[in-house]
Order: structure tokens, then sequence, then C-alpha cells
């Protein structure tokens, strides 16, 4: 029997669809193809681009310095390739190459690529702020169409683009400088502040040795009362050698604010400072004979950025600034005086003068740093202050300058000392510690050897001094030691030793507690052979054309350069006698003429 069978109730509506799904199935998969195929375009066009970037940068320079990578788009600027001023010259670059602009997120791939090339691969080039020094040369950024003045101790001179240095530009921190006059006259300075010859000759010092990278600098304070022009005497030194939009700030709240500071500028100019705390007085310290600040570096958990902490600084204030006797042992003070009504400049008066004289500036200092370079082997001091670095090389620096060498130092050593005065009438422990030591001394006592515990029972806190007085022996202890330098120029020696199993403090009293210890000049003038300062004057300023209202006295000129060092007011110099130099043309007293005072002509 055959069975005949029925197809199903709609059958071929069924298969009709199953038919559609299929072939709508094959437009999809068609469709997929499709943007397959335009996105595989959009990427080779991605990849088009960022190797066009490379070839639109292929002037530039990129290499590393300390770990960070940089990019140089000419003229010597050194920009981080991490900075969003890389970001802009990239993009540029692209644009004046191609007239298209590339995508944002081709220029980061492209700058991540080369910050990994460059600081694996390198190469490393020194990159400095303002200032360096590499192979034997000092470099000085005039930010001026890559223009820098390269001074060895044969002198100074220009260069366009350096090849073998980069410098690191921040337009409103780094504005530019005119170039240096040679044979310049830096007591043009006279004219521009309100200073007194002394003081200018050692500000003049101060200059000199801040055109020299990474070596200690003097801390600058500048006090006076309202309308002494300290403020727009700082505005001047930093016009001159670090201008920027503005030449003074305010001192940063925070350690990291200063060394953000301090790492965009050559020169720190605070202006007004009030009060300087125990931290920022640390801080200034480390400013003054160089350290570093590090802190986590911004979305990352284990990595640290390092700020270099190393600058000339000044500071402007009313008075006693500085306090604690570590800065003070770092510190120059300039003392400004009150200017009459009738002598007072208008700003207006003030910059167009300043920007006429800045070449002439420059050039004498620039001199004088040759000059000094040139001396630096010969000078030998018979004692060394704080700032050695800075004595001896402004000492040396002095034989490109119109005075005679010795004067520098020897108004920073009245400067210190009139600073130690000060500072240790504000130190309570000091004065108690002198107090102490000259009730001993009437006694005939010299030498006292106890515990801080027992000192802290001795010592009488003094009236009328600002601070408090310690309570505990380990503060003490901590506030004796930090007062040594200070002591020291009271004649007062501290030092420690134990004892079984003790901890003593013994304080020595040497001399007179009441009156600081002279420095010795001996040794300064001995002649050549004998380690001192030899021959005549080199180069450097002239002195000539210096109106005497400026210097106040007349060219040095044709003076033989021995040393100066015993002045009729200063006592206590030692066994060795040293003759000074009397200037051509100064009529010498009978007193004089019979102590051997001699004439150089």
């Amino acid at each position: 029997m055959n069975t005949v069978q029925e197809t199903p109730k709609g059958g071929d509506d069924a298969i009709l669809a199953g038919l559609e799904v299929r072939e709508a199935t094959k437009a999809e998969e068609s469709a997929v193809i499709e943007v397959a195929k335009e996105l595989s375009e959009d990427e080779r066009a991605e990849k088009s681009q960022f190797n066009k970037l490379f070839a639109a940068t292929e002037d530039y320079s990129f290499f590393s310095n300390d770990g960070r990578a940089y990019v140089s788009p000419g003229s010597g600027a050194a920009i981080s390739l991490s900075s969003k001023r890389a970001e802009q010259y990239i993009r540029l670059a692209y644009f004046e190459r191609f007239e298209t602009a590339p995508s944002s997120e081709n220029v980061r791939k492209f700058l991540d690529i080369r910050m990994a090339q460059v600081c694996r691969y390198g190469p490393d080039r020194p990159v400095f702020r303002r200032c360096g020094e590499h192979n034997g040369k000092l470099y000085y950024d005039l930010c001026n169409d890559g223009k820098v003045v390269v001074t060895t101790a044969e002198g100074w001179k220009i260069e366009t683009e350096p090849a073998e240095v980069f410098f690191c530009r921040s337009g409103s921190e780094n504005e530019k400088l005119p170039v240096p006059e040679p044979g310049g006259n830096v007591m043009l300075l006279g004219k521009l502040l309100n200073l007194p010859e002394k003081s200018l000759k050692l500000l003049v010092g101060t200059m000199v040795n801040a055109l020299r990278p990474g070596r200690p600098y003097p801390i600058c304070v500048f006090e006076g009362e309202a309308g002494s022009a300290k403020t727009s005497a700082a505005k001047v030194v930093k016009f001159c050698l670090d201008p920027c939009k503005e030449l003074v700030r305010r001192l940063p709240g925070s350690e990291r604010d200063f060394a953000v500071y301090a790492h965009n500028s050559h020169l720190l100019a605070v202006d007004n400072v009030d009060r300087i705390t125990a931290g920022q007085s640390d801080l200034l310290c480390c400013v003054s004979t160089g350290a570093g600040i590090s802190s986590r570096t911004h979305y990352s958990m284990d990595e640290e950025t390092v700020l270099s902490l190393h600058r000339p600084v000044i500071i402007t204030g009313i008075q006693g600034l500085i306090e604690r006797a570590d800065a003070a042992d770092r510190t120059i003070l300039f003392q400004f005086e009150p200017i009459p009504e009738r002598k007072k400049l208008a700003e207006d008066k003030i910059w167009p003068l300043a920007d006429k004289l800045r070449p002439q500036i420059l050039g004498g200092l620039f001199d004088a740093l040759a000059a000094g370079l040139a001396s630096l082997n010969k000078v030998r001091l018979s004692r060394l202050p704080r700032l050695a670095d800075f004595a001896i090389f402004a000492t040396a620096a002095e034989s490109g300058l119109p005075w005679s060498q010795g004067e520098v130092l020897r108004a920073f050593y009245d400067c210190q000392k009139d600073q130690f005065h000060q500072a240790i009438e504000k130190d309570r422990v000091a004065m108690a510690v002198v107090n102490f030591m000259e009730r001993e001394s009437s006694f005939g006592r010299r030498e006292w050897t106890g515990t801080a515990s027992e000192l802290l029972g001795e010592l009488i806190p003094p009236f009328g001094v600002e601070g408090r007085w310690p309570t505990k022996p380990a503060t003490l202890g901590i506030r004796v030691a930090k007062a040594a330098p200070l002591l020291r120029e009271r004649n007062i020696a501290i030092r420690k030793r134990k004892s079984d199993g003790r901890q003593l403090l013994v304080i020595t009293l040497s001399g007179n507690p009441t009156l600081p210890a002279l420095p010795t000049l001996n040794g300064l003038a001995e002649r050549s052979g004998q380690g001192g300062v030899e021959g005549k004057a080199q180069g450097g300023a002239s002195g000539q054309g210096i109106p005497e209202s400026v210097t106040g006295e007349t060219s040095g000129q044709g003076l033989e350069r021995d040393l100066p060092c015993e002045d009729p007011t200063i006592t206590g110099l030692g066994p060795e006698r040293v003759d000074r130099v009397s200037p051509a043309g100064e009529n010498l007293s009978a007193e004089e003429e019979a102590s051997g005072v001699r004439r150089v002509v």
C-alpha cells in the first residue's frame, strides 16, 4: 500500500522564510566585511600619519639628560618631551610639512615612542638653565636668537647655537639679555643702586660668582626701611643677570612651589619678606650650597621627580631676617639707607637707564669672570670663611675689576662680623653661653666640662631677647650645637666627648668673649712663588670713564695688583706684617711713612 505524505500546512511559507534568513545573513556578512575594509583603511591612514610625524621632525634633535627626554627644534633650546610645549612644536612641524593637523592620539604615541627611544638609547646631552659648564667652558644663555656667552680663562666670546650644550627656556621665566659689550664697566651699577662703594664692590663680587654654575652661592639679603630702594636694587640685579616677566616675587609658601621657582630660574629674587621660619631657613641653606627636593611623580606609585635647589638668591626685607646661625653663615647682608627726596628717581627713569647700561655692565662682569678663571689657582687665603669658594673666586676675579684685590674679601669679612653681631644677640642660648663663660673667666676658669643637663642648670636666660628658652637637656644640646658658629666668633669653642658612658660638652674660651674674632688677612699679599696673587691687572674693566660720584676713587689701572691686607682700623692680624698699598696720588702722613706704607706708581 502506498503511503502518500502530506505537505504540512504552511510548508511553502517556511521554506521561503528560511531562504530570506540566509539572504539576510549574507548581506550582514557583506556589511561586516565592508566595515572591516573601511577600518583597515583608517588604520592604514593612521599608520601613515604616525610615520609622517617622524618625517616632519627629522630636523629636530632628540636626546636625554639625567633620565629625562628632550627635543630641540633649534636655537639651542631644550624642551621636555613630557611638556605641552613639546606637543605644540610637534603639531606645528607636522602642519608646516603636510598642511594638515595630526591626530592627538598619534602625537601622543609619537612622543611616548620618542621618550622611550632617547631614554633607552640616548644620546645624552648637557642641558642647562641659563648657566652651565661643560668640558672646561662656562656657558651663559642670553636667550637671544640662540646667542650664548662662552667663557674660559683666555676670555669670553659670543657663540650662536653651540652644538655641545642645550638650554631650557620657559618664555616668561627666561627673557633675553643684550649682547655684552667687551671692555665693559661694572661700576656703572652705582648709577642704579643705592649702595656705598664698599657694598657695591661686594655685590659685584656676588654677581660675578652667580655667572658660575654649581658653586656655593651666598644668600644676598637686602635690608632697609621703606624708601631705601632695596626692592629696586633686587630688580636691577635680576634684570642684569636673569630677566623675566616678574623680576621679584613673594616667598613661596611650600617647598614644592619654591623648588619649581628654582627649577625655572637661575637667579631667585624674593621681595618683602617679614619673617623667615626655621623650615624656610633650612631651605635657603639648601639653595645656597646645593640640594634637591623630591616628590612622587604624578599618576605613578613608585616614581619620584627630583628638582634641583642650587641657585643664587636675593631676599629683601626690613630688618633681622636671618636669625639662625647656619643661614647667617651663608648670608651677605647689604644695608640700604633711606634716599633723600631730592635724589629719588621714578621707575620710568630707572629702567631706560638700566637697559642702556646693561651691555656695559654685562661686559664688565664677563671680563671679571674670565680674569677670575685665569687667576683662580694663584689665590691663597690665610683663613677660609664658610663660603670659601665664593671668597676665593671673588678675590681672583678682582684682577679683572677696577680696584685693588682684597677689597671684596675685606668687605665680606666686615659684613660677616656685623651679621654675627646681630645673629648672636637674637639667639638666647648663645647669649647665655657667652654670659656664662664671662662669669667663669672672671674666676680664672677658661674651660667648662659637663652634661647638657648640668649646663641647663648653669645658664641664666637673658632678658629682652626673642625666642623660647629650652626646658629639656636634649633641646639645649641641639641649640648649643646650632649656635656653635656664632660662639666661635666670640672665641668660644664647643666640642663633645664621652666619659664613663656620658656625653659631655666641653666649652673653651680662648679670648675675649665680648669681641668677635677678627679674620686674619695675612698671606693674601704674598709675593710670586709664595702662594699669592701675581702680576698686574689683566684685561677686564679699566675703570676709565667712571665718574668719581660713582666709584669714589680714581681708576685702578696701572697699579700693581699686590693685595692690600692690612687696614689701619683692623688689629690683631697676626705677627707677620704686610705693607699696605697706597694708590698713586695719595698723600702719606708722617706716621704712615714711618710705619712703612709704600707708594705704588
